[in-house]
């Protein structure tokens, strides 16, 4: 008898969350979690290309008073600003800009190892010249300096092109419920909840990537309007089941084809 996707999907989920940290890591002490991040999203095909001017980079303290970014204060631990650079939709990013916003990001987070923890401000909908997927190149850069030990959370666009690498990579993620975006501070709080409470219960997480035969036409993605409302509607009562505590690590099962 066939499995119902859900069905799979929250089994899985469950058995991979009795994964725990080993015994000798830095458990007992305070947490150290830094934050950063790229979002941009790109048009593959236009001529124009997205440059570093086109780029507002908030860096260190200035980044740590985002208000975006002040609920991470809340937290029993803090949050260390590292970069997040930010763009207007426009053409694919010159490699040249995505390089060295990458090479700093990566000196920053090198700066504060070792660390416990690390929360990536995504998009997902990013292209960079002569790369075919520069989300994931950029995750996966990001563990290659924090290491395997360090739990990574991130939070992305609903409507977003998760790669298997990006899945590889992270821990765990979130991602928007309204389209038009009004819940990004939500989200984020989210991506960190799930973080701080996986260190606290000494708990590695894995994820389950079910991507979904579904094209939705972007006129037709406003959680204002059926299917798109109806369908982010059910994530709060799943997120509330009582045996499934960490529901949205799956929530968004979405893949490339």
């Amino acid at each position: 008898m066939p499995v119902k996707r859900r069905t799979f999907i929250k089994n899985a989920a469950t058995a991979a969350l009795c994964g725990h940290l080993p015994a000798g890591s830095r458990a007992a002490e305070a947490k150290r979690i830094a934050f950063g991040g790229i979002r941009i999203e790109c048009s593959t095909y236009s001529r124009i290309r997205s440059r570093l001017e086109d780029f507002t980079v908030r860096r260190g303290q200035a980044l740590a008073d985002d208000p975006a970014y002040r609920p991470l204060k809340n937290y029993p631990y803090p949050f260390q600003p590292t970069l997040i650079a930010s763009a207007v939709p426009g053409g694919p990013v010159e490699r040249k800009t995505y390089e060295t916003l990458k090479g700093e990001f990566l000196h920053r987070i090198n700066d504060l190892l070792p660390l416990d923890g690390l929360y990536l401000a995504m998009h997902d909908a990013m292209f960079v010249e002569d790369m075919q997927d520069a989300d994931g190149d950029w995750i996966a850069s990001a563990r290659s300096v924090v290491g395997n030990d360090c739990l990574i959370t991130a939070s992305f666009d609903l409507h977003g092109s998760l790669s298997r690498r990006t899945i590889d990579t992270l821990d765990m993620l979130a991602a928007y419920r309204t389209a038009p975006h009004i819940d990004y501070v939500e989200t984020t709080q989210r991506a960190c909840d799930m973080l701080v409470h996986c260190l606290d219960q000494h708990i590695r997480p894995s994820m389950v990537w079910a991507p979904i035969p579904v094209l939705m036409p972007g006129e037709r993605s406003s959680t204002l309007y059926d299917p798109a409302k109806r369908l982010w509607a059910q994530l709060p009562a799943m997120n509330a089941e009582p045996d499934f505590p960490l529901s949205e690590i799956v929530e968004t099962s979405r893949g490339r084809s």
